[in-house]
């Protein structure tokens, strides 16, 4: 028998044994007292990570020690204040964390973002390093080697069901990530088991396109590395464009310029 919805988040903070609960752009869910998760996509800020935070604080009632997967695979971008939440939280937290948790996995998205991530997860708690694992299912079946798989197709279920995303959209937008949206359409259309007329019919079904999806690919790692400081050039480098196919991505997304869009990103209070 599979986890059932909790009626509440406060029901799910009170017994959330065998339930799960969404909260913003994250999925948390506990196989069993000794096994919780959670599964975050999109660009949460800092009002959703507050939310979920107050739902974590539910870790109590989970058994002495226990085991957590965290997935952060789906996440599309980092907000600076929703991560100065979340390390708040676990200053607080971190030594009632040391005492209980057990096992801890953790599944990062590509790029920059990724890179955050996995620079705060030893904050996290616990004995020794937490694992990260380079997809949701290796970090299923680390801490479950005979049930992994089962559980992790449950998860991406609700998740899924939660996003309201076909699997197939959301398998590829993460190869457009990993590929830093350099991937052609056919070479993306035979690694989903599609034909080409396949994918471009199922994207215009699920409004939108390649060129659009790939777009969204790029933008998000543009905007990650201007975030941080890149030079323009740099930038459009890395993504195998031009100057001036780097501004034409930006402005179409921002209607600004990189230059521009750069001194926002860095500079929030001025914008």
């Amino acid at each position: 028998m599979g986890m059932r919805p909790a009626k509440s988040t406060d029901d799910f903070m009170r017994a959330p044994a065998g339930t799960w609960v969404t909260s913003g752009t994250t999925l948390l869910w506990c196989h069993s007292p000794t096994l919780f998760g959670l599964v975050c996509w999109g660009s949460p800020n800092e009002h959703e990570a507050a939310a979920l935070l107050r739902i974590l604080e539910a870790y109590p009632v989970l058994a002495p020690r226990f085991d957590a997967l965290l997935d952060g695979s789906a996440i599309e971008r980092v907000e600076p204040a929703a991560l100065e939440v979340l390390l708040a939280w676990m200053r607080t937290h971190f030594e009632p964390l040391h005492a209980r948790l057990r096992a801890r996995i953790g599944v990062i998205p590509p790029g920059l973002g990724g890179l955050a991530l996995a620079g705060i997860t030893p904050l996290i708690g616990g004995p020794g390093p937490v694992q990260l694992a380079e997809s949701t299912r290796e970090g299923f079946r680390l801490l479950l080697p005979d049930g992994g798989d089962a559980l992790c197709d449950e998860v991406t279920a609700l998740m899924m069901a939660a996003r309201g995303t076909p699997p197939w959209l959301l398998e590829l937008r993460g190869l457009l990530a990993r590929e830093q949206g350099n991937l052609e359409l056919g070479e993306a259309a035979r690694q989903l088991g599609m034909s080409t007329r396949s994918l471009q019919r199922a994207l215009a079904g699920a409004g939108t396109s390649y060129r659009n999806e790939q777009g969204g690919a790029r933008f998000r790692i543009a905007d990650e590395l201007l975030g941080a400081g890149e030079k323009l050039s740099a930038v459009a480098a890395r993504l195998g464009v031009t100057d001036a196919g780097l501004a034409r991505l930006v402005r179409a997304r921002t209607g600004l310029s990189p230059g521009e869009h750069q001194k926002r990103r860095r500079d929030p209070q001025r914008s």
